[in-house]
Formats: C-alpha cells, structure tokens, sequence
C-alpha cells in the first residue's frame, strides 16, 4: 500500500513539470502491481499445492517422532511447535500437526499392545517414523551397522568346497558386518524389519537379508532383557516373507498380525546357533585338535562341555530316520542301528515307516536295537524335531520348488543357512578323481582301526545286495567309482556280529542273485582288469 500511495503523490506533483516525468511514474507503478500480484499468486500457490501440505505434515511427523522418542533425537534437527508456527502460519502448522495425528490414529500390529508402557525397544532396519505411524509409542535406541556390500555373493558364505582337511591354509569364512553390542545398553524387545523381495527367485538366498536377521538374533542374545524370570527374550520382526526358521523356531512364536511376527526366544538356544560359523565357509564342528593335523579332535570333550553349559535342562538326542515304499533299505538299517550301539551311543533310535514296512522288518528292527527301532539312510545332517516346523513344511509343500525333485531340494529351499559337518562324519565311497593317491588314502581310511572317519556313505550298489566276498561295483564300469573292498569288508564286520533274525533282511532275493550272475559274466566277457570277477564266491546267500 505504501508504494502505491507514494508513486500516486509523485504522479500528481510531476504532471505539470513534464511529461516524460509522468510515463516515468505510471511505469513504477505498474511494475510494483506486476510485483504483487506475482508474490500472492506464488504464496496461495506454496500454500495449497499437496506437496507443500506433505511437507507440512513431515515437520509435524517430526515433531512427534522426537517427542516420542527423546532419548534418540537430536536436539539441533527438532521443530518445535512455534517454529513451526512462526515458519508456516499457524493455520498451517495445526493442520500438519493434525494429519500426523491422523496417521498416527492407524491401527496397530495388535502384539504391540503388550508393548504398552515403559519399554525400550532397539531398533534394527526400520525407523521410529515408521513405528509411529502405527501408533507404535515408546523410548527406542536405533542399532546401527554397516550395510554388507552389493558385491557380496551368497556362494561367498556357502561355497562347493573348502580346505577342511586344511591341506593348504584351512578354511575361512568372510566377515559379514554386525554392530559393536557394547555401544548398547539392555533393551525390552527387539524389532526389526527384514528384506523380502519376492520378485527375485532367490530372495531367500539374500545376504543382506541374511545380515539383518543376524543383527537382530545377536542383539536378542546380547542385549535383550529376560522374561518372566526364565531366558526368553521378546523379538518382533515384519516381513512379508516368513523370517529364516533357521534362526526364528516355528515353536518360539507366539503371534502374529499380517507381515509382523512376534516371538519370546529361547536366548540358549539362539546363542548356540549364533556360534556356528556365518555359513557353510567353515566347519561347524572342528576336525582338528589344538594339535593341529597330527590330533582328531575330541568329541567327547565338545559334549562334555555342552552338557554343562545346559545347566539344569536335559537334552535329548537321536539319531532318525524314514523308510517308506518298499524294504530295500531294512538291512542296511538293521547293520546300521547295531554299529552305532556298538560305538557306544545311547542315544534314541527313532524310524519314521509307512505301511510298506512289513511286521516282520519291524520285529527285526526293534531285536536290532532292543526296545527302541531306528533307521535313517546314509546321507547324515543334524536337525531339530518340531512339530510346529512340520506343519509349516506342509503348507508349503505346493509353494516351495525343489530344485531336483526330491526332499533334499525342498529342504534347502525352507533351510538356507545349513551349516557344514567334517565329511569324515558322512565320508562318501567314492574315486571321483580316479587316481592312485586318492584311492590309496581312502582305502586307509575304510580299514583304518581305531577308525578314523565317523560313518561311511556306500554309493553305488550296497553291500547287501553284493556277495560278502568282493564289492560287486567293480563288476558294472559306471559303477567303479565307487567300488572299495575295504569299505565292503567293513560293513560285513557288522553283520557277522548280528544273531540270525537280524539277518534275514539280508537275503537276496532269487532276481537279485540272477542280476548279479549277469554282471559278473560282463566283466569277465570284457576282461576287466581288476580281476575281481574271478573271485570265487563263497557267502551262504548264494544257496539260500
């Protein structure tokens, strides 16, 4: 107004002096019109444009964020309410302040209403603005940790193979980045938000996902306050996919609303899980002693020392198995159940059978083993019975793929941070390698006594199905790989021991025997130059 009026007082007092003076006046004060029509347009423009009002509401959100959670906020980067105001208006500032009131009126994951009160949460992956605007209230501590390169690989935690027998350097695993814990006091509950891009067929197979579900176990571990007097600690995760049960038991949750998932974890159990090594780059059960290579490691020593680390509670074990289909397993189950009462394990025996297992393979099952009947095949992994874990394996069963088919694919989809056994305790009968210095070195092993690997896993054709008297792989040339007389004649040791009702199993049937005779007269037609079909049989299942 006062630029107008005063162009208008100049205008008057110069039209009698000239007019040049006059066009000169009448231009000033269409520019200063010009000028303010601009500005208000501008200004309405700022004020009413969506994006200026979410701006608003971004100031106000973190007004609230910081009030929130004041023990984490920094007090250089808060707005506060007459900052506010005197920035925006104070029309504008109560309509931010009420959006955020708005958004924080959402509903609520309903396990948070045990999160009422005053806890302190630590936050691993997701923000406090984020817990906000579910209406998620309370004092929180954000964990900080290095994000793990782009360019780490998933075969870099899990490669085909390692130097376990430390031939060269040993094996090594590489470092994945976790928070220094120290930094961090005891937290009531820890809550993380876990990666899941289910576009990715390997989404399961993420490292950073990986990671993140590791920050947040360590810190349960570590930093997570007991409950109930017991060594629970609570945990909620959000995910769109199921977190990793590898690291989360099926059997430790206790809720669940849409992508959020609660559990009260057993802080023993997850701390034993979290000394094994990051993946399959190392063994998670030492083959050397402190001696190096010259010394086995003790075994006996290891679960000496997990028995007293248990304390009070009691923990079973057993070896198990299924058998289903038909009963071309039961001998070799039978043997096996009698070499391990033999080594001196008092663990459970446990068999999973269908209806194909005749009354009688159980009877001899269970004379095998006494009261107790077990089976499991060849292969050797270390896994955790759960009910629970059950159930979700079959609801996935048409989701999950198998990438060959079988049950072994399926599992490595559901289980993918498994954890790599020394292969002297599943060592496979096989010369992949065909040659003098690996046969020489394995055929050791199979006779050594004391022996010195922990089981054997007989590829091929199984030395029930052979004659006592010489592994019958050495009769068919693609089978020859796996053709060991010393791992033969170490299976058979066992079967002399048995009494006659575990043996039967063992006959060979009248087609199995033809089989055999046909194979044999192959090697000898081709002369094969092991010699081996020359050998004259001698086992009684010959003529039974």
């Amino acid at each position: 107004m006062g630029v107008t009026s005063g162009a208008g007082e100049a205008l008057k007092s110069s039209t009698s002096s000239s007019p040049m003076a006059g066009l000169r006046a009448a231009a000033i004060v269409k520019l200063n019109a010009a000028f303010l029509a601009f500005f208000f347009l501008a200004y309405m423009a700022l004020l009413l444009h969506p994006k200026y009002s979410y701006l608003l509401d971004r100031g106000a959100s973190s007004l609230a964020r910081c009030n929130a959670f004041r023990d984490a906020c920094s007090t250089s980067t808060a707005t506060t309410t007459s900052q506010l105001s005197r920035k925006l208006g104070g029309v504008a500032a109560n309509k931010a302040v009420a959006a955020e009131r708005i958004v924080n009126a959402g509903r609520a994951p309903a396990m948070f209403d045990e999160l009422r009160g005053r806890l302190l949460m630590g936050l691993v992956n997701i923000g406090r603005d984020e817990l906000l605007a579910l209406g998620v209230e309370g004092d929180a501590v954000a964990v900080d940790f290095e994000r793990v390169s782009d360019v780490f690989r998933w075969s870099d935690l899990f490669p085909e193979w390692i130097d376990e027998e430390e031939d060269d350097e040993g094996p090594s695993c590489p470092e994945l980045p976790m928070p220094d814990f120290s930094r961090y006091g005891d937290v009531d509950v820890v809550v993380a938000s876990l990666p899941c891009n289910r576009t990715d067929s390997a989404w399961n197979r993420d490292v950073f996902r990986l990671q993140v579900h590791l920050v947040a176990a360590h810190m349960a571990a570590r930093r997570g306050r007991r409950h109930g007097g017991g060594g629970r600690v609570r945990v909620v995760l959000r995910s769109e996919c199921e977190p990793m049960m590898d690291l989360f038991r099926c059997d430790e949750a206790v809720g669940r609303d849409g992508e959020w998932w609660m559990y009260m974890v057993d802080v023993e159990r997850l701390d034993e899980k979290l000394r094994l090594p990051v993946g399959s780059c190392n063994l998670a059960l030492p083959l050397w002693g402190p001696g190096g290579i010259q010394e086995v490691f003790n075994v006996s020593e290891l679960a000496a020392a997990e028995s007293a680390g248990s304390g009070q509670r009691r923990r079973r074990e057993a070896y198990a198995t299924v058998l289903h289909s038909s009963d071309t397993y039961l001998c070799g189950a039978i043997v096996l159940a009698q070499s391990i009462r033999r080594a001196g394990s008092t663990r459970d025996l446990v068999l999973l059978h269908d209806h194909t297992v005749s009354k009688a393979a159980l009877r001899a099952l269970l004379t095998a083993v006494g009261n107790d009947g077990s089976l499991f095949n060849s292969g050797v992994m270390v896994i955790e019975p759960s009910q629970c874990t059950f159930e979700s394996l079959i609801r996935q069963r048409r989701t999950i793929r198998s990438y060959n088919g079988g049950d072994q694919g399926f599992l490595n989809e559901v289980f993918v941070w498994w954890h790599r056994l020394p292969r002297r305790v599943n060592y496979l009968k096989n010369f992949w390698a065909n040659t003098t210095a690996e046969r020489a070195l394995k055929e050791r092993l199979f006779r050594s006594d004391p022996p010195e690997v922990w089981s054997i896993h007989y590829l091929g054709l199984k030395p029930w199905t052979c004659y006592r008297d010489y592994d019958c792989n050495w009769n068919i040339p693609d089978q020859r790989v796996y053709a060991s007389d010393a791992a033969h004649a170490r299976w058979w040791q066992v079967y002399d021991d048995m009494g006659d009702v575990m043996r039967a199993p063992c006959r060979l049937t009248e087609r199995r025997k033809i089989e055999i005779a046909w194979d044999r007269h192959l090697a000898e037609q081709a002369a094969s130059s092991d010699h081996h079909w020359k050998i004259n049989i001698t086992d009684p299942r010959k003529w039974e």
